[in-house]
């Protein structure tokens, strides 16, 4: 999949999100149930016999509309279900076991949306910084050795990935644009002793707590804030991304090089809580990214670049190009299912002439 839709040189593509949604719900099919899903030459999945929309289709119109999911009461939409699926003779049919286990795949699998907001926000970052995507596409060729891709395996590369600067870039942009903004937490039926600074606290029973995850995340005790030379309330993804903060010495090869304080990084949230599907989230992104960068560039789209008639007019092009991606990674973002960047960001995918010989 991944050749249908970078495969064509020069391609342009005003907004990854949805090719990126697709991939990553593919792989989930993938490795979850060892299919492969049937795809025609646009990398699009075909409808099963009998049925109007995609198994993508299916599962982003639920993703689109899960407010209305979550917030309508439970009974009013059961009625509707009922009310939909009356039969000739004015009985609703009961929900069938198909039907169970097909909601149970929707809701079990819809973190494929987060994985594919998190490539989003990698694509964008390492368009808009070309040195680093070069030192990753370095680090990716040489932990590769130029294997084809069949040959990759999770024992010999994952970790050398994870350790090395393409781990360093894929935390950053996890804690610039954390899965979810904020971590819900509730206390039991009895008191929570909470200590903070030396001081012990106590939260009453059944208290419902917030976690600011992008707060944490943005810490200037425990993250390099000040690459913008500023330190103020805005949010600055693109002036704030420094990937090499990542690559301190460190025991904790899960995290990278740095020596994570806890609570200062916390993504997929943590503890006995903590999210089931990380560990399968991170490998698919380090393989995504590896597979991409092992043979294309990605660069931000220059509108009339080509018939610019100076060096400098070149460089203005450029940096305008670059100024619209910042003010997309800023006001372009919002909160649905997880942070999701809705404004278009057109980039273009260029093979790479440079990729080493096994």
């Amino acid at each position: 999949m991944i050749s249908l839709v970078f495969g064509s040189v020069g391609r342009v593509v005003a907004n990854m999100r949805p090719w990126l949604a697709r991939l990553t719900l593919h792989i989930v099919h993938k490795v979850g149930f060892e299919k492969a899903e049937a795809l025609n030459e646009e990398g699009l999945t075909r409808n099963a016999q009998g049925h109007r929309l995609d198994y993508f289709q299916i599962v982003s119109t639920v993703l689109d509309n899960f407010a209305t999911i979550f917030l309508v009461p439970s009974i009013i939409l059961n009625l509707l279900v009922d009310s939909s699926r009356e039969t000739k003779k004015g009985l609703a049919e009961s929900l069938t076991a198909e039907v169970v286990v097909g909601n149970m795949f929707i809701f079990m699998f819809a973190g494929h949306e987060a994985s594919a907001n998190t490539l989003h926000f990698i694509m964008i970052l390492l368009a808009c910084n070309p040195i680093t995507q070069a030192a990753l596409q370095q680090e990716v060729d040489l932990a590769t050795q130029g294997l084809p891709e069949e040959q990759w395996s999770y024992d010999r590369h994952f970790q050398v990935l994870v350790d090395g600067f393409v781990g360093a870039v894929i935390n950053e942009a996890l804690r610039l644009f954390t899965v979810l903004p904020f971590i819900l937490k509730a206390t039991a039926n009895t008191p929570q002793p909470l200590v903070f600074n030396g001081r012990t606290h106590v939260v009453p029973p059944q208290t419902l707590i917030l976690i600011n995850t992008s707060a944490a995340h943005r810490n200037p005790r425990f993250w390099n804030e000040h690459s913008s030379g500023t330190l103020d309330a805005k949010p600055r993804p693109l002036e704030r991304f420094d990937p090499q903060q990542w690559l301190g010495s460190c025991d904790r090869k899960e995290e990278g090089r740095k020596k994570v304080v806890p609570g200062s990084f916390i993504s997929f949230s943590g503890g006995p809580r903590g999210c089931l599907g990380e560990h399968f989230s991170m490998v698919e992104l380090f393989a995504v990214v590896a597979s991409i960068f092992a043979k294309h560039t990605v660069e931000l789209v220059i509108p009339d670049l080509e018939i610019a008639p100076s060096e400098e007019s070149k460089r203005i092009a450029c940096l305008k190009a670059r100024d619209r991606a910042k003010h997309a990674l800023t006001a372009g973002v919002t909160f649905e299912m997880s942070l999701r960047l809705v404004a278009d960001v057109p980039i273009r995918f260029v093979a790479r002439t440079d990729q080493p010989v096994p």
